[in-house]
């Protein structure tokens, strides 16, 4: 029997519908589910000690690997579904006292004081990496006591689990060594909600005190979390949607060690947080990273922002203010991937090939990699099918992967129009738009590369249409700038920064 508890809230002008099973049937299924993993668990353990106590070692290691994995699952899960309820049923109590303040469902968000998500991730990955090993390394064993042969290519891949788990471990060796030297950051947010259209302003408090060597950069993310697929083929992805940051030169010293304040303006434009569908959510976070001697500081904070009556209204002066100077005074970094030339004739911005080194190169390894799967596949006479996918996908990652190193674009613009020259290697097409044809030039999210976006420029002309005139751009303010300046010199002017 499922017993729910529905409500319906309107935030602004979205609406958020939310149902929440019954905390103490959702800890009851959970329990019936663990119990036969905690009873074979602990049956084959018995039997483990039983064989060591009689001296026949060999079969009672695997034996207590085996039971320790399935003990661990069981017991895992019903102190789990403890929790569970606990935490499900002080949500559903916060829902009814506050049902259109879905800011306030969450204890973190309604004390403003947001803990770093790492030590959770750094713990999920060490039951991971301990549960594949304690899989893998007993396969291993008795795969290589039947017999690895250079006959058999296919026995080889079985080295490949082994090494995924050390890998593992050393992920999770580094997490843990992170979190004893930092321990768990706090995020003290000055105001909650966030309003779209407003700015997120806050302190990040670090146990652990350092020096960064080049600042913290502090970046906020807006993304959809999709998960499809059910049981062992359950997958999750994550599609930036916007995303912004900021590098804060150096840190404060308080009671609990170090600080970093931040604020970061919130487009309107941008959907508001979203969990009332576990399958597609719109989730914002800070995350906060800094180089350091030794192990760097990284921290990640999952944050409300919402569509209040403050979205619908003008921002306030002083922050509209603020952030065009920001725009006016920036500069780019000798570094950057574009160049901007500005004469007497206009603008001219240069897109060169291998911009982004670091993400072409990582690219080309993985697809060196999936080229040598590939060709195993062929030499194994694996089934057609698998050949297929694998060697369309391998096609489509070198294609990706020839992109990013020879694809290139160069923008001329004056107050007559604007030719872009654009292309892959020593292909390139050239077109011309009169000026009043551009409306704006526009910077999106492109590609990404871990948590990390890149934006393109998209040139939107009166028609609605748009046309991606530039792609890579790794700093959000830099794509602004640039297309600030392409827009002033189709307007005839030089040295503005505006849209």
């Amino acid at each position: 029997m499922k017993i729910t508890v529905t409500s319906s809230v309107t935030t602004g002008t979205t609406s958020i519908n939310t149902s929440n099973t019954s905390p103490a049937v959702a800890q009851g299924c959970m329990t019936l589910f663990a119990l036969p993993f905690a009873g074979v668990g602990v049956f084959t353990a018995y039997q483990a000690i039983k064989l060591a106590m009689e001296g026949k070692l060999a079969p009672a290691v695997p034996l207590g690997a085996f039971g320790a994995i399935f003990g661990s699952v069981g017991f895992g899960l019903i102190i789990g579904g403890f929790k569970a309820r606990k935490t499900l049923a002080a949500k559903q109590a916060r829902q009814a006292a506050a049902p259109d303040k879905p800011w306030l469902w969450r204890e973190d968000w309604a004390s403003r004081l947001i803990p770093d998500r790492s030590k959770a991730g750094a713990i999920g990955l060490w039951v991971f990496a301990v549960f594949w090993n304690l899989i893998a390394m007993p396969a291993t064993y008795l795969a290589v006591k039947q017999g690895v042969t250079a006959v058999n290519k296919a026995s080889w891949f079985i080295f490949l689990f082994p090494f995924v788990g050390l890998c593992l471990l050393a992920a999770a060796t580094y997490s843990a060594l992170r979190a004893r030297r930092y321990g768990v950051s706090v995020l003290e947010l000055v105001a909650v909600p966030i309003p779209l259209g407003r700015e997120i302003a806050g302190r990040i408090h670090v146990p652990g005190v350092f020096e960064p060597e080049q600042g913290v950069r502090v970046t906020l993310t807006c993304g959809r979390q999709v998960t499809t697929g059910s049981g062992k083929n359950r997958s999750t992805t994550t599609t930036i949607l916007w995303q912004d940051d900021q590098t804060i030169p150096g840190v404060l010293r308080d009671a609990s060690g170090v600080a970093i304040p931040f604020a970061i303006a919130v487009p309107a434009d941008q959907p508001q947080s979203d969990d009332s569908n576990s399958s597609n959510q719109i989730i914002w976070k800070v995350s906060a990273s800094a180089a350091v001697a030794g192990i760097d500081y990284a921290a990640e904070f999952e944050v409300p922002v919402f569509h209040t009556s403050e979205s619908d209204t003008a921002p306030p002066p002083e922050m509209a203010e603020r952030e065009k100077a920001q725009l006016t005074a920036y500069t780019p970094p000798p570094d950057a991937p574009v160049s901007v030339v500005e004469s007497g004739r206009g603008i001219d911005v240069s897109f060169p090939m291998g911009r982004n080194a670091g993400v072409a190169a990582g690219l080309t390894m993985f697809a060196v990699v999936w080229s040598l799967v590939v060709y195993a596949l062929f030499q194994l006479d694996a089934p057609w099918f698998f050949r297929v996918v694998f060697g369309l996908t391998d096609l489509l990652l070198l294609a990706i992967a020839t992109a990013l190193w020879l694809g290139h674009s160069e923008i001329h613009a004056d107050s007559t129009g604007l030719t872009l020259n654009s292309g892959v290697g020593p292909f390139s097409r050239s077109r011309h738009f009169a000026a009043n044809e551009v409306t704006s030039v526009r910077p999106k999210v492109g590609m990404t590369s871990g948590n990390r976006a890149y934006f393109d420029l998209h040139l939107v002309f009166r028609d609605g249409s748009e046309l991606v005139a530039g792609r890579g751009l790794s700093d959000p303010r830099q794509a602004e700038w640039v297309g600030g300046k392409l827009l002033a010199a189709l307007r005839g002017g030089r040295g503005e920064a505006g849209q």
